[in-house]
């Protein structure tokens, strides 16, 4: 794990070869960085969306419901 984080600091603002990007994603996946990401954006915007109900702004509801339901 520390070894991990170790060369991910290495990678900053690298251009990456092809085993650093596979290095990546490989480590992305085991995580499952992508999915989490996704669901903090969700857990946002549904928090923005109960923010703005007063204003009665559909079309910033809309935004923000089709951001929601987007497919990744």
């Amino acid at each position: 794990q520390e070894q991990d984080r170790i060369y991910l600091q290495t990678l900053f603002k690298k251009d990456l070869n092809e085993n650093e990007k596979e290095w990546l994603k490989t480590k992305f996946e085991e995580q499952k960085a992508l999915e989490k990401a996704i669901l903090e954006a969700k857990t946002y915007a549904k928090k923005a969306s109960k923010a703005i109900e007063k204003y009665d702004n559909n079309k910033l509801n809309d935004i923000i419901k089709a951001m929601i339901d987007r497919e990744f």
